[in-house]
């Protein structure tokens, strides 16, 4: 009686460690496949940023490749106006999309672009755009002088090159959790696989 007892206790001391050790490889699987999504690195212009040079172009650097399907980046002018021109260009982490030239003003990129783990990201940013300034001094004539105009360049504010970070709003977490389902169902297959084995075998050696 004491080594049927002692048996079904180890039976079941190895079933409980099996499924702790189970949930355990789980949890660390959904962690790692939550965290795996794409980051912006940088952008160009960069977010808040002033710039008087007009841009021909929106530049996203991300932290790992991004796949060349189902992207889209809106710019909008201060009126809601698209200034959004060409087709978007995808190279490794590098997303690039062409703008037409706006008016001076504030200008609002929406993003969105899919991670190399397949599951969308997406993210906000502004920048201004400036009006170049020129000052020309009124021309004096002399008699004795050569009419002289002298032209004063405003100084431009140049667009701040230093990546900033936009925080990425994932649009379904679901599909991050489905990226480790098969992984999940493999390793609860496997735990009772081990679970049969070692009871069969116990009944074997009674």
């Amino acid at each position: 009686m004491t080594v049927v007892l002692s048996r079904r206790f180890s039976t079941a001391s190895l079933t409980f460690l099996v499924v702790m050790l189970t949930t355990a490889v789980l949890c660390l699987v959904v962690a790692g496949t939550a965290q795996a999504h794409s980051a912006l690195v940088s952008s160009t212009p960069s977010d808040g940023s002033s710039t008087s040079e007009i841009p021909t172009e929106i530049v996203l650097e991300f932290n790992e490749d991004i796949q060349n399907i189902g992207n889209e980046i809106v710019v909008v002018d201060s009126e809601g106006t698209s200034v959004t021109d060409g087709e978007m260009v995808v190279d490794g982490p590098i997303v690039t999309q062409p703008i037409g030239v706006g008016a001076p003003g504030a200008y609002t990129v929406t993003w969105r672009v899919v991670s190399l783990d397949g599951h969308p990201i997406s993210g906000e940013f502004s920048y201004e755009l400036q009006v170049p300034q020129t000052v020309e001094a009124t021309e004096t004539t002399e008699a004795s002088q050569e009419p002289t105009t002298e032209t004063t360049d405003a100084a431009t504010t140049e667009t701040s090159v230093a990546p900033s970070s936009v925080d990425a709003e994932e649009d379904d977490t679901a599909s991050g959790l489905g990226a480790a389902a098969p992984i999940a169902i493999g390793l609860a297959v496997l735990a009772l696989v081990v679970v049969v084995v070692l009871v069969v075998r116990r009944r074997r050696a009674r």
